[in-house]
C-alpha cells in the first residue's frame, strides 16, 4: 500500500496546480474532476494484521454461489449500498475534530453556493457509500469461528472464505469509539486529531479552488469539489462504529460516491432492490493457506463442498484454496 504521507501530498500538490491554472483561466475549473481519481487512491489510515491473524468473509451459501457462478463472469466480493446496515447509526459516529471540519464546510465552504444543506447533499449523492466487511481473528480459527457464524454466517447456514492476504484496494480495520468520545484513549484521539489535520488542509485547498474560480462558474466548480471532499470524509465516518461492536473485529474496503456506470442491482431478495459494486477479485484474495468453509448447519453440508470445489478448483482455476466443512458444533435454537 502507498505510504499514507505520500497519498495525501500528492492530493495536495494536485489541487494546487488545479488552483493556479484556474487563476490563470477561469475555464480550467474542468480540472477539477480529476480529483475524482486522486482521492480514490487516498490511504487512510496504514494498518495493519498482526502476523498470525487472517481476515475471513462470512456470508450466504446463496451469496458464495453467486460469487462462483461461471454465468457472473470474473469471480469478487459485491460491496453493498450501507443504507441496509443493522446498525442505526452507521456512518454517523463522528469524531468531534472531524465534524467540526465538516461544518465548516457545509456551512462556510458550499452554504453560498447551494439553497441548503440538501440541496448539496442531493447535487454530490451523499448516499452512494458502498463497502464489504471482514472479521480478524488468529488464522487457525478465524474462518470456522462459531460468534461470526452467528452474527454474519446466516446462523450457521452460511460460508465462510479465509483470505490468504489483504485486499490489494486497501482495507481498514474499524474504529470502535464511545459516542461521546469522552473515555477515548490517548492514541485514538492522537489518531482522530491526524486525520483532523489531513482534513483540514483539504478544505483549506478545496475553498481556494473554489474562490480563485469566476463567479460564473463557482457553482459547478464547488460541486466538483465537494464531491472530492465528502469521499473522504464518508469514507472515514464508515470506519468508526459504536464501542459495543468492538467484539466484531472488522476489517472494510471503502467505496464512497462511484460512478453511476459501476453501480449493479441485486434483486433477488423479494420486495428488495439492493445496490452493490464489484469489489475485490476473489483470485487476488484466495491464495495459499486460504479456506472456504461450509457453515456448520447447511444441509447436506458435504454435497455443497464438493460442489464449491469443482467450482472454485477446477472451474476457475483457484487451486490453492481449500473448500471444507465447519468443524463447529452448531444447533439452531428455536423459540415458541
Amino acid at each position: 500500500m502507498t505510504n499514507i504521507d505520500d497519498s495525501w501530498n500528492r492530493l495536495y500538490d494536485i489541487l494546487k496546480l488545479y488552483i493556479s491554472r484556474i487563476s490563470k483561466n477561469p475555464l480550467n475549473y474542468l480540472e477539477l474532476h480529476g480529483l475524482t481519481e486522486v482521492v480514490s487512491k487516498l490511504v487512510f489510515f496504514e494498518d495493519a494484521l498482526n502476523e498470525n491473524d487472517r481476515l475471513a468473509h462470512y456470508t450466504s451459501l446463496e451469496n458464495v454461489m453467486k460469487m462462483f457462478d461461471l454465468n457472473h463472469g470474473v469471480p469478487v466480493v459485491r460491496m453493498y449500498n450501507y443504507e441496509l446496515a443493522n446498525d442505526p447509526e452507521e456512518g454517523k459516529i463522528k469524531p468531534p475534530e472531524w465534524k467540526k471540519l465538516e461544518d465548516k464546510a457545509m456551512n462556510k465552504l458550499f452554504g453560498t453556493l447551494f439553497e441548503n444543506e440538501e440541496s448539496l447533499k442531493n447535487q454530490v449523492a451523499f448516499d452512494r457509500a458502498f463497502g464489504c466487511s471482514f472479521s480478524s481473528g488468529p488464522c487457525s480459527g478465524v474462518g470456522d469461528d462459531m460468534t461470526y457464524w452467528r452474527l454474519y454466517g446466516n446462523d450457521g447456514q452460511g460460508c465462510s472464505l479465509k483470505l490468504s492476504s489483504l485486499p490489494a484496494r486497501g482495507a481498514y480495520k474499524v474504529r470502535y469509539r464511545h459516542r461521546d468520545f469522552s473515555s477515548r484513549s490517548e492514541s485514538d484521539r492522537l489518531e482522530d486529531e491526524r486525520v483532523a489535520g489531513q482534513l483540514s488542509e483539504f478544505v483549506e485547498l478545496a475553498k481556494e479552488a473554489i474562490d480563485c474560480t469566476s463567479e460564473k462558474f463557482r457553482h459547478e466548480a464547488a460541486k466538483l469539489v465537494a464531491g472530492a471532499l465528502f469521499r473522504v470524509f464518508y469514507g472515514y465516518y464508515h470506519l468508526i462504529k459504536h464501542i459495543a461492536y468492538e467484539d466484531e473485529q472488522e476489517w472494510r474496503v471503502i467505496v464512497v460516491m462511484p460512478s453511476r456506470d459501476e453501480i449493479r442491482y441485486d434483486t433477488d431478495s423479494p420486495n428488495l432492490v439492493k445496490r452493490y459494486v464489484d469489489g475485490p477479485k476473489l483470485a487476488e484474495l484466495l491464495g495459499t493457506d486460504s479456506v472456504i468453509t461450509v457453515g456448520p448447519t447447511v444441509p447436506n453440508s458435504t454435497t455443497a463442498r464438493d460442489y464449491l470445489n469443482k467450482r472454485v478448483r477446477q472451474e476457475h482455476g483457484m487451486e490453492s484454496a481449500t473448500v471444507r466443512v465447519s468443524n463447529q458444533s452448531y444447533r439452531i435454537k428455536h423459540f415458541s
